[in-house]
């Protein structure tokens, strides 16, 4: 077990008693940081850092159940919109008509898949895309989503393809 330094514990202490007050929401929100008029409210890169130092002091299967958990609160339930860079991408390759690769949380499995789609439908809400995975066309939760990426590889969308079937 690697200890953590005393820098290392200020931080936590800092960035959970800026989070306790209420003045953090969202570290990468700008408002937040004018508002505050503090150069920096939180580094998502030293957030990450000491997330990856305590991942090294907790049992696997303790942090396994963690992350599923968390995983299940952020992408288990219709309270929150699609993450727009992912979207973006996701929207791009639709327009486009290019495959994307993406990672996408399967709530009953509590896991993040692999998946690589041709996107025939595309709304804030529902994704209907063949899967290559399956092998057949499917329809996904657009903030279930956790990253995507544009491939180059094109595809068309089949004349038979009715989007009603799916919705």
């Amino acid at each position: 077990m690697e200890q953590l330094s005393s820098e290392e514990i200020a931080l936590i202490y800092r960035i959970l008693n800026r989070f306790y007050e209420g003045m953090l929401g969202y570290p990468e929100e700008v408002w937040e940081q004018e508002h505050y008029d503090d150069d920096e409210l939180v580094n998502r890169k030293e957030i990450e850092l000491l997330i990856n130092k305590l991942k090294g002091n907790i049992p696997p299967e303790e942090l396994e159940r963690i992350d599923k958990e968390i995983m299940m609160e952020k992408y288990g339930g219709f309270s929150h919109s699609p993450d727009e860079r992912v979207y973006t991408v996701l929207e791009s390759a639709f327009k486009k008509k290019r495959i994307a690769g993406a990672e996408y949380f399967s709530p009953s499995r509590q896991e993040v898949t692999q998946r690589k789609i041709a996107i025939y439908y595309l709304s804030r809400r529902y994704i209907i895309a063949y899967c290559h995975k399956r092998k057949e066309i499917r329809k996904f939760r657009a903030d279930r989503f956790i990253s995507a990426k544009l491939n180059d590889e094109k595809y068309t969308i089949p004349k038979t393809f009715d989007k009603n079937e799916y919705i």
